[in-house]
Formats: structure tokens, sequence, C-alpha cells
């Protein structure tokens, strides 16, 4: 399962769209909603790591979502979009001082995908494949090296060849 799971919640197709499109070149595993009641369902099923919503929705107010959010004890980081001329901007400022909920970033439409895609990277894990692909190039720049640590025996100060404690000693011991 992916540890990438961005959980969206637009009602308008055109900004969903784009919404999907940035999280999926994130590398994000993306679940779009046009509604409340099928992100609250989306909620149990998808365990996201980042939430994205649009603040004002058709059939409920985007801050109600956030209340029922907190009431949860969500601790997913969110990111809210809204439009410019709302008057869910106000309800964007209350969400940010809502006790128990993480508001990673908010974002006015129209907004910059850059924007977007900066915010999305703040939280993403990197996959394993980006993980060995760094491993990979370090080594062949050498980058990497292995190193001992050599082992002195306490009592009488000289090295000692064994890769493990002598039997029966302790750290600390005399």
């Amino acid at each position: 399962m992916a540890a990438n799971r961005l959980l969206i919640l637009d009602d308008d197709p055109r900004v969903l769209k784009l919404l999907v499109a940035a999280g999926e070149r994130s590398r994000y595993e993306v679940t779009p909603v046009e509604n409340i009641s099928t992100f609250r369902e989306a909620l149990e099923t998808t365990e996201p790591s980042l939430i994205v919503v649009d603040i004002q929705t058709q059939g409920g107010l985007g801050s109600d979502l956030l209340l029922y959010l907190q009431r949860r004890g969500c601790g997913v980081p969110i990111i809210l979009v809204g439009g410019a001329d709302s008057h869910a901007l106000g309800a964007v400022r209350q969400a940010q001082t809502l006790s128990g909920l993480t508001i990673l970033g908010t974002l006015v439409k129209p907004f910059p995908v850059e924007a977007l895609r900066a915010l999305l990277e703040t939280r993403r894990e990197p996959d394993l494949d980006e993980w060995a692909g760094e491993i990979r190039a370090a080594i062949e720049a050498r980058q990497l090296g292995v190193q001992f640590l050599p082992i002195v025996e306490v009592t009488g100060g000289r090295w000692s060849a064994s890769r493990h404690w002598p039997a029966g000693s302790t750290l600390g011991a005399a």
C-alpha cells in the first residue's frame, strides 16, 4: 500500500481534474470525490496521508467538513482551496485556528499548479525506488563508504579483534 495517499474534495470537475493530475505527478495515490458524503466514506477506506478540501462545495460548506474532521481528531494535514470572491475565505482563517487540525496551506482559486505541487511535496514520503536510485547514485559517485568502529577492551585498553562483546561483559564495566 502506498504511503502517499491523497484524498481530494472539490465539486468543480475541471478543478478536480487539475488537483488529481498534480497529485499523480507528485506520485500520490489519489482518491478524488465531488461531495461531502462521498468524502466521509472515502476517508474511512483510503486512510489518506494528505487531504485537499474545497471550502465551498455544493451540498455543504467545507468549513462544516473541517468541523467534522476536528471532532474525529483527524491528524492528517489539510490543504484548503477556495474562491477569492467567496465568503469561505473567512472560514479558511477560522479553520487555521481550529484546535487539532493541521492546515498545511491555503490556495485561492485560480491558483498556480506549482504552488499546489510545492505543498504536496512538503508532505510526500519518498518511494522505495527513489531511495534505491539515490543510494545507487551515491555509491557510483563514491559518496558512501564503510567505516569500522574498533573495539577496545576496557580493562586492558587493548584492541580487540572480536566483532562481539566478550562473553559476560557489559558496557561501563571496569
